[in-house]
């Protein structure tokens, strides 16, 4: 069975200094479905408003939407990459609170760095 990857580069920490390479093989018949939950599920839209379109409002009209310059396949990337940065960020806050706590109380945990 021939696999696509989706391979992200993603910067882990505030500096590119530390950075992972994530890759997710995902079977070419399951590319559209992963591709289109990603976009259900982070509210990928199509079509966007148009940025060039500033006189609307004065106009009293909606305003005109143009063809999303993002692709799905694109958005699904990103918002991977996104919840890989916050379980990494979510983990750093709760090993911080958790020293904080244990030294509050004397006790140590060699395994927190």
């Amino acid at each position: 069975m021939k696999r696509i990857g989706l391979c992200l580069i993603i910067a882990l920490w505030a500096s590119t200094a530390h950075s992972a390479q994530v890759c997710v093989d995902v079977p070419d018949a399951a590319v559209p479905q992963f591709r289109d939950a990603f976009a259900a599920s982070y509210n990928y839209r199509a079509t966007v408003p148009d940025p060039a379109d500033t006189t609307y409002q004065i106009e009293g009209r909606a305003q005109r939407t143009i063809a999303n310059p993002q692709t799905k396949a694109t958005f699904a990337k990103r918002r991977v990459a996104e919840y890989v940065r916050e379980v990494m960020r979510s983990h750093r806050i709760e090993q911080a609170v958790k020293t904080v706590r244990d030294a509050e109380t004397g006790k140590s945990d060699p395994d927190v760095q």
